[in-house]
């Protein structure tokens, strides 16, 4: 295959349960013989490598698949998928959320059209459901999705779950800051943001988020990491000595 025209990351930690339908809606993608898809394990306790050598069977050209040589965090395992990655657009997908059939297609097109954009977001639904296609999908919830201004970004992370950037956006920025947990994709979008990279927000929906209840942003139990992270990161980019870093960048 020449250079894939998306890069998606995805790590894989006790999720045999979603694996297969994960890998189903992977497949079914309109460009995803263009694609390229790299899967992480990061040393999981369960089976998914049975059905990712499957798949890679028939997809030998579009798969990478890593058994990592310890436990690394999501994080961790995130930053290597950067690097790792062949395309110069790079996307996260969770393996137990779902993508619409051609959302890759119609991301990766506006950074085609704009060679200035950095990162492309779109509105995602929400379901109770395991493993359930975006079009089964009865939820009329979403999580609140809004154009990419400081003031908007400092009260909700609208890339949310599906968020795809060019691969130069970690060299101009940095990583994802694996001292966070939980909200180190919501840091790193505001870090960006702040230091002058280009947004854009489709109105089309992407795709759905299942809140999973044993999942590291949707456990219950881990609501109050999450806030404590969340906060932490609003009062350092609400800080005057970042709205000057941001006017400098602006002026540039």
């Amino acid at each position: 295959m020449t250079k894939p025209r998306v890069s998606i990351i995805t790590s894989l930690y006790k999720s045999e349960s979603f694996i297969e339908h994960f890998l189903n809606d992977v497949a079914r993608q309109s460009i995803f013989p263009e694609c390229e898809i790299l899967l992480l394990n990061a040393q999981s306790p369960e089976n998914e490598e049975k059905y990712i050598l499957d798949f890679q069977k028939v997809f030998p050209n579009n798969v990478v698949y890593k058994k990592l040589d310890k436990r690394y965090s999501v994080n961790e395992t995130c930053n290597m998928g950067i690097d790792l990655a062949s395309s110069d657009i790079l996307t996260i997908w969770n393996v137990d959320d779902r993508r619409v059939f051609n959302s890759l297609e119609f991301q990766v097109d506006e950074f085609e059209k704009d060679p200035a954009l950095d990162v492309c977001y779109g509105p995602t639904l929400t379901t109770n459901i395991p493993n359930e296609l975006v079009e089964n999908c009865t939820s009329n919830t979403g999580f609140g999705c809004f154009d990419a201004t400081l003031t908007s970004m400092l009260e909700n992370n609208s890339p949310h779950c599906l968020p795809m950037w060019r691969k130069d956006l970690n060299k101009r920025f940095g990583y994802f800051n694996t001292s966070y947990t939980i909200a180190a994709d919501y840091e790193m979008w505001l870090r960006a943001l702040v230091g002058g990279a280009k947004f854009k927000m489709i109105k089309r929906l992407v795709g759905s988020y299942y809140r999973n209840p044993t999942g590291l942003s949707s456990d219950p139990q881990h609501l109050e990491r999450a806030w404590k992270e969340i906060t932490e990161i609003r009062n350092i980019y609400k800080s005057p000595i970042v709205h000057q870093t941001d006017l400098r960048n602006e002026l540039v």
